[in-house]
């Protein structure tokens, strides 16, 4: 089963604890096998287990490292960025960069006086 089957299901009520989420999964599971198929596919079957978390049950603790893990690295995108949004990238990380590097430069009186690299917009000018 895939998540689609879960995505495209009418949540009637909101699921509070992962025992009614392990019912959800073994309501869609049995429902699985009556699904409308295309002719060239198989039937397959679901394998729906039980594994409470944090159980000290060594797979259990690899897969949630491996997920802790994955969460944390950073993935190129698989989508190919357009012009327009690695210019905007490019401008963001520029001003972004000139900012920090001013902060650590910038001489005292300036500091003092809060001025920054890109300047701000009067009050008196702005409009509310």
């Amino acid at each position: 089963m895939d998540m689609l089957a879960v995505a495209m299901s009418d949540f009637k009520h909101t699921i509070r604890s992962s025992q009614e989420v392990f019912e959800f999964f073994r309501t869609l599971a049995a429902a699985w096998p009556l699904r409308e198929r295309l002719p060239h596919t198989k039937s397959g079957s679901i394998q729906i287990r039980w594994v409470p978390g944090h159980a000290e049950i060594p797979k259990n603790e690899a897969a949630d490292l491996a997920a802790k893990e994955g969460a944390a690295s950073i993935s190129p995108s698989p989508h190919k960025s357009s012009y327009a949004s690695l210019k905007r990238y490019a401008k963001t990380q520029s001003l972004s960069t000139a900012q920090t590097r001013w902060q650590s430069v910038a001489p005292q009186t300036y500091q003092d006086l809060e001025i920054t690299t890109s300047p701000k917009c009067p009050e008196e000018l702005q409009l509310n």
